[in-house]
């Protein structure tokens, strides 16, 4: 004899909610795009994730990370602008 299961509990994928990415997760994915420049996926990660403080500092303390953990990830060149 089977146990009768409830309806509330039975659970599709379709109403399963989508694990809900991090700004890490997000910033990880865009810094392998070598076509965006950190400034942009900054734009990115404040459009996605209202009210964070991301700055393209985190955003390349993310890649010297990945690069420190042997990912290939693409430099940008085009660094700070000298200032008199």
């Amino acid at each position: 004899m089977t146990k009768p299961t409830k309806p509330e509990m039975e659970a599709t994928a379709s109403e399963t909610p989508a694990k809900t990415k991090t700004i890490g997760a997000a910033v990880t994915e865009l810094v392998m795009d070598a076509t965006l420049s950190y400034d942009q996926i900054v734009s990115m990660i404040h459009a996605q994730f209202q009210g964070c403080s991301t700055s393209a500092r985190s955003v390349a303390s993310v890649a010297a990370r990945l690069r420190k953990d042997g990912v290939n990830v693409p430099k940008r060149r085009g660094g700070k602008v000298a200032t008199e």
